[in-house]
């Protein structure tokens, strides 16, 4: 689609244009792109949280004292989580429970993708 929009304006702009359209039409692509992710991969650790454990506060979620009844808590403390995982930061103010195989697995498995999305990122740049 980028390629059919860049074509449609070659007749009324300068190749110099066309290639700064491109470079912001790829920016905009891969912030909405990093966006979407980011919203898959927080809804996915919670469902994990609220899959693998029957008690609520002996999640990883739980423990780090957002309640069960509060979706937009539990929302913000999975994106951050998710974020400074993916960002290799890691605080460790936020890990899997103790004892909990698949939340441990799940965090491996992001750490995984964070690892890809970085060497994407670079890649690209």
């Amino acid at each position: 689609m980028v390629d059919q929009v860049l074509t449609y304006y070659k007749a009324f702009k300068t190749d110099f244009e066309i290639k700064a359209m491109k470079r912001t039409m790829d920016i905009a692509n891969f912030g909405v792109s990093t966006l979407i992710n980011l919203h898959m991969l927080t809804c996915s650790m919670i469902l994990v949280c609220h899959l693998e454990v029957k008690d609520f506060e002996s999640s990883w979620l739980g423990s780090s004292g957002v309640e069960e009844a509060d979706p937009s808590g539990q929302y913000i403390v999975a994106l951050y989580f998710v974020t400074t995982t993916l960002s290799t930061c890691g605080f460790g103010d936020l890990c899997p429970g103790s004892g909990r195989k698949f939340e441990s697995f799940t965090v491996l498995c992001l750490q995984f993708i964070g690892m890809l999305f970085y060497s994407t990122t670079i890649d690209k740049i």
